[in-house]
């Protein structure tokens, strides 16, 4: 169950799948950062802030995922699938799977770009904790993109170095 962490700075990142088709490859939406500087030309999930008026932080992952890729969202379209408590604040990441149709429409909307990443093999020139979460989000799908990483049965912790920016 969810519970969100009420008095401290919140922050939702988001992982959206594109749908596989026969012969076609698992790719998902990454945004490469510009700030904050430690983040600067490396690619992370899509997200931000969440604003004081938004009443469930799912509100703010369609918000920011629409700010940030012109893509429209709703929140059954968002799957809540794990919570980062970190110094500064709390994160809580999301994932969606969208077909072609809305995945392929995305467009630079900030100063920031969002890009399609081929999953073919694990992505390189990222926060060190975006292959983690991408191989856990991956399970949260209906048609597992992700699947040529190691099943397991059962949830796996973050290994700490990816819990620190580097």
């Amino acid at each position: 169950m969810l519970v969100e962490q009420k008095g401290t700075t919140s922050y939702v990142a988001g992982f959206a799948f594109r749908h596989n088709r026969e012969g076609d490859h698992a790719h998902v939406l990454l945004i490469r950062k510009n700030r904050p500087e430690w983040q600067a030309g490396l690619l992370n999930g899509i997200g931000g802030h969440v604003d004081v008026d938004e009443d469930m932080c799912i509100h703010a992952m369609v918000r920011e995922f629409r700010e940030e890729t012109g893509i429209e969202t709703s929140v059954r379209d968002w799957q809540h699938f794990v919570g980062l408590a970190l110094p500064y604040g709390f994160v809580y990441f999301y994932v969606a799977s969208l077909d072609a149709a809305r995945f392929d429409v995305f467009q630079k909307t900030t100063d920031e770009e969002p890009v399609s990443v081929c999953l073919d093999t694990p992505p390189v020139g990222t926060l060190a904790n975006v292959p983690y979460l991408l191989s856990e989000a991956s399970y949260w799908l209906p048609d597992d993109p992700c699947a040529r990483w190691p099943q397991r049965t059962q949830p796996r912790a973050i290994p700490e170095e990816a819990t620190h920016a580097s």
